[in-house]
């Protein structure tokens, strides 16, 4: 199944992205196209989060593994979890946290199946199926890009 979501600013109308993501692609994938699309620097630490029905965040899905072998974790790694693996009934909205030290992060919400998704081979072989849209210029948004 292919999965169609909005992509918004919890502190702003005027910010909306729409993407189309495969049921079979990682999280990885989802946010390397955030990532380009918006110009972020790739080389920042990014995590997705589900939530609980009042918003908390539960459950992290992380750019990479931080624990130490002493720790338990229950930490999902974007490159080995795919959208389909979270993305439930019980679990329709996420959060992209693309700034730890001002907690600036977007909601995720599942807005539905996607029906046309234009497959692309990208640079690393793997075939790509994401599409997003863009409502503004991200650049026109301050409080998104880069200072």
């Amino acid at each position: 199944m292919d999965y169609r979501f909005e992509i918004s600013l919890p502190t702003s109308s005027d910010f909306r992205c729409e993407i189309a993501v495969g049921g079979e692609q990682t999280f990885q994938q989802f946010h390397d196209k955030i990532v380009e699309t918006l110009n972020y620097d790739s080389s920042q630490m990014a995590s997705f989060f589900t939530l609980d029905r009042m918003g908390n965040r539960v459950k992290e899905i992380a750019l990479m593994d931080m624990t130490t072998e002493d720790e338990e974790n229950e930490t999902l790694v974007m490159d080995n979890t795919k959208i389909s693996d979270i993305i439930k009934p019980g679990c329709l909205e996420l959060e992209y946290v693309y700034d730890f030290f001002s907690n600036k992060y977007f909601k995720v919400e599942y807005a539905g199946e996607y029906y046309q998704i234009t497959r692309i081979d990208d640079h690393e072989g793997y075939k790509t199926d994401i599409d997003l849209y863009c409502k503004t210029n991200p650049e026109q948004h301050p409080n998104i890009t880069e200072e």
